[in-house]
């Protein structure tokens, strides 16, 4: 039997679905923690893959990844847990 607990960090996945309807630069401001303000912005160019990451909190620690799904887009944005 194992033990089930938070980790002292993770990541928050964001997609844009439909691809096909998304702006060909997306310039978004995500609240990842739901207390009403932003966490982070991400600025991409879908077309040349240009990407930024501006964090606004100090649980924002990095982008891993930017992805071309068959029907999104979608990033991956690594975050410390601040119960840890």
């Amino acid at each position: 039997m194992g033990w089930i607990w938070e980790t002292a960090g993770g990541f928050v996945k964001v997609d844009w679905t439909p691809r096909d309807a998304a702006p060909e630069v997306i310039d978004e401001e995500v609240d990842y923690d739901g207390d009403g303000l932003a966490d982070f912005r991400v600025v991409w160019d879908t077309r040349s893959g240009d990407i930024a990451l501006f964090p606004f909190a100090d649980n924002v620690l990095y982008l891993e990844g930017k992805y071309q799904l068959r029907d999104a887009w979608a990033i991956r944005v690594w975050v410390k847990n601040p119960n840890r």
